[in-house]
C-alpha cells in the first residue's frame, strides 16, 4: 500500500492505477490520518493518482469517497458541493465555443480565455476532453493531424508580435494557448529562432538578434550592475559562453542576467 500512496511523480505516468487501487489507497489515507481525505489533502501529501484521475474514473471525489466506504459530506471533496450544470448545457457551451474558434480548442487554451465551466469539468462530464467535443457533434482533430501550412504558422506568429510587440519565448507561446504549440512550430522549421526568423521576426534566442538588442537595452539604461556587466562582457566577446569564461561565471549566469536585462523595462525618455 506504501508504494500506492507515495509512488515518485516520475512513476506516476508509467502506472496503470485500477479502482481497487485507488479506492485502496482512499482508505489507507483515511486511516493513516483520521478524516476524510479532501483534494487539497490529497494534493498536500503528494498521493497518487492526482485527484483529476480520480474525478475522472469515479465521475467526482465524493463519488470515489462513497464507493472507499468512507463518509462524505457537504464539503468532503474539498470544495462546496454545486448542483452540476446539466449535459445539454455543457454541449450548447461546447458548440458556441467551437463555432467562434473554428472548431475544438484545447484545455489549456479554455482555461486561458476563462471559459466557464473549466475544461476539467467538462472532462469529467463526459468522461474526456475529446469525447466531449465529439458529442457536440465536433470531429475530433488532435494537432498536427490536421497539418497546418507553414503560411498560417508564420502568419500566427507574425499576429502574436503584433500584439505582444516582440517575439515571444516558447512558456509565453504555450501559456497563451496559441496554436500550434511551440514544439510543433520547432519542429517544422528546426528550432524555435529558425521559425521567428523565417516570420521575419528577431528572436532574442538569435546570436544576432540577441546582440543587437542587447546593445540598444545597455544604451538605454536602468540596469542593475550585474546585468551591466553580463550586456557588456557578450557584446564585447559576442558570445555567452566566452562572456561567462570573462566574466568567470557559469554561462547560464550570464544568460539569466542577459534575459532579465531585455525583459527588464526600460525607463521612460
Amino acid at each position: 500500500m506504501a508504494d500506492i500512496m507515495t509512488a515518485a511523480p516520475a512513476a506516476r505516468g508509467r502506472r496503470r492505477f485500477t479502482d481497487s487501487d485507488i479506492l485502496n489507497a482512499l482508505r489507507a489515507a483515511y486511516q493513516e490520518t483520521g478524516r476524510v481525505p479532501t483534494v487539497a489533502s490529497w494534493r498536500a501529501e503528494g498521493r497518487s493518482p492526482s485527484p483529476m484521475s480520480i474525478f475522472v474514473r469515479f465521475g467526482s471525489w465524493s463519488e470515489a469517497l462513497r464507493m472507499a466506504g468512507l463518509p462524505v459530506s457537504g464539503r468532503s471533496a474539498g470544495i462546496p458541493v454545486r448542483r452540476a450544470r446539466t449535459r445539454e448545457r455543457h454541449l450548447a457551451i461546447l458548440r458556441e465555443v467551437g463555432a467562434s474558434h473554428g472548431g475544438p480548442i484545447t484545455m489549456k487554451r479554455w482555461d486561458t480565455e476563462g471559459i466557464r465551466p473549466a475544461a476539467h469539468t467538462i472532462v469529467i462530464r463526459f468522461r474526456g476532453w475529446r469525447r466531449a467535443w465529439e458529442a457536440a457533434g465536433f470531429a475530433w482533430r488532435r494537432e498536427g493531424r490536421d497539418r497546418i501550412s507553414d503560411d498560417e504558422i508564420l502568419a500566427r506568429m507574425r499576429e502574436a508580435t503584433a500584439r505582444a510587440g516582440r517575439a515571444l519565448t516558447v512558456k509565453e507561446w504555450d501559456r497563451a494557448g496559441l496554436l500550434p504549440s511551440a514544439s510543433t512550430i520547432a519542429r517544422r522549421f528546426g528550432s524555435w529562432p529558425a521559425a521567428w526568423r523565417a516570420a521575419g521576426v528577431g528572436h532574442p534566442r538569435d546570436s544576432s538578434a540577441r546582440l543587437e538588442a542587447a546593445r540598444a537595452r545597455l544604451k538605454a539604461g536602468g540596469l542593475t550592475a550585474a546585468e551591466r556587466r553580463a550586456l557588456e562582457a557578450v557584446i564585447a566577446t559576442g558570445s555567452e559562453s566566452a562572456a561567462a569564461q570573462r566574466l568567470g561565471v557559469t554561462r547560464q549566469a550570464v544568460s539569466f542576467a542577459v534575459l532579465r536585462a531585455l525583459r527588464r523595462p526600460a525607463p521612460a525618455a
